[in-house]
Parts: C-alpha cells; sequence; structure tokens
C-alpha cells in the first residue's frame, strides 16, 4: 500500500538480485480523494536465477522508492513465498 501524490514504486529483490518491480499510480492531492493504494503482484522466477540453490539462507528485499517532494509512503502488509 502507498500514498504519494507522485508516481512511487517497490522494488522486489531476491538474493541481490531483481526480480519484481510494483509502480504506484499517484494519488489526487485533495481533502475527499482516496487516502492511497493498494497493489498486489504474483512473480515467478527460477531459482538458479537468484542463486537460491546455493544459499544455506535467502534474502528478500522490498524498497520504496519514494515519489518526488510531498506525500510519500509505503507500507508492506504481507510477503508470501512458496
Amino acid at each position: 500500500m502507498a500514498q504519494s501524490i507522485t508516481n512511487t514504486s517497490f522494488q522486489v529483490s531476491f538474493n541481490a538480485t531483481p526480480v519484481l518491480t510494483q509502480p504506484i499510480v499517484a494519488i489526487p492531492n485533495s481533502s475527499y480523494s482516496i487516502k492511497g493504494r493498494v497493489k498486489a503482484d504474483t512473480t515467478i522466477f527460477n531459482s538458479n536465477a537468484v542463486a537460491a540453490s546455493t544459499r544455506s539462507k535467502q534474502d528478500v528485499n522490498y524498497q520504496f522508492t519514494k515519489g518526488s517532494p510531498g506525500i510519500s509512503i509505503g507500507y508492506l502488509d504481507f510477503l508470501f513465498l512458496i
């Protein structure tokens, strides 16, 4: 979920390999408009492509890229891995 008056995004990396970019469209800067946008994605990638089979521990990074100056907040509700 993100609240930003300019376009923003989340980047997901697995073992330092980018696997997904989630763009979030800006919300209107108005008192009576929506207060945020929810984004959900599913991605599939090969374990060899992210060196998962060679590691005993996996590293997942979920990074919010702020928009231009002004309101720009991102939240992670959950991350589901199979």
